[in-house]
């Protein structure tokens, strides 16, 4: 049996067991790195037997590591005897069968915006007995977000942004993808989010034409802006705002630190959060 999270209302209660006082939660493998961000921030993690590697966050994790993202051991997961275990969409699709034939409960946790990232929050916590403590972490960061939401709502300009996630090629984010929602949050405007793709492949000519006032560098190795040819005439470049080597788990993984995440767009785009 399969759970997909995706798109669900938050009231849906899965394993409503594990609510009840005292009863121990199901045994856990996160094989999704934001899942386990997930756990660990509402204190969940005693129900957790094994993870993928997590990159360097949540830090100092105890966990036995079962692979990695696109590579898990099955041996290993089988061997740790979950009841569980949480997956992907997109990627890890192909995990599922796999698991399913070791007699194990798939659970597909896939949000694609803010509003289902907390919405998982919930659905995370009902499943592993932590229920009341999601919905406080949940209330807390739409708190935060409304704060974040009356500030980018009184500010009479709006900065353009390129968000640069490899060089070579030069890759950034169109309408489908999730940081486009999170520099709109932060007040800003994707040049590129009219293209209908969450990761399309653009030219150095359409980023000059388009001349974003901020330029946001998520990846490694890269040449600086200031030396690339014609990106000297855009506004980034010449206001100097330009952010390099940002974090890129903090975007990509959508999960609690998702409103850290838009303060450092807006930190990016306006000098302050």
């Amino acid at each position: 049996m399969v759970h997909k999270i995706k798109k669900l209302p938050f009231c849906i209660l899965l394993f409503p067991l594990c609510l009840c006082s005292g009863t121990i939660p199901p045994k856990t493998v996160s094989l999704v790195p934001s899942v386990t961000e997930i756990i660990y921030a509402i204190g969940g993690e005693d129900a957790l037997v094994g993870v993928v590697d997590p990159e360097g966050y949540p830090k100092d994790i105890d966990k036995p590591i079962v692979g990695r993202f696109s590579s898990p051991n099955f041996e290993r997961i089988y061997a740790l005897s979950p009841a569980i275990v949480f997956v992907e969409s997109g990627e890890q699709d192909r995990f599922q069968k796999p698991l399913e034939s070791l007699g194990i409960e798939v659970t597909i946790i896939a949000p694609e915006s803010i509003g289902e990232i907390f919405d998982a929050i919930i659905e995370v916590g009902n499943i592993i007995g932590k229920g009341n403590e999601a919905l406080t972490l949940v209330d807390s960061l739409e708190d935060e977000l409304e704060k974040i939401r009356k500030l980018a709502n009184v500010r009479e300009e709006k900065r353009t942004v390129f968000f640069e996630l490899s060089e070579n090629p030069l890759i950034t984010i169109g309408k489908r993808s999730f940081i486009n929602e999170l520099i709109d949050e932060a007040g800003g405007t994707n040049i590129t989010s009219d293209i209908d793709s969450p990761y399309p492949v653009v030219s150095q000519e359409l980023v000059i034409n388009r001349n974003p006032d901020v330029i946001i560098i998520a990846h490694e190795n890269g040449t600086n802006p200031k030396t690339r040819i014609g990106w000297k005439k855009t506004e980034a470049v010449k206001n100097g705002r330009i952010i390099e080597d940002v974090d890129l788990n903090l975007f990509l993984r959508p999960g609690p630190r998702v409103i850290e995440g838009i303060k450092i767009i807006t930190y990016a785009i306006y000098g302050h959060p």
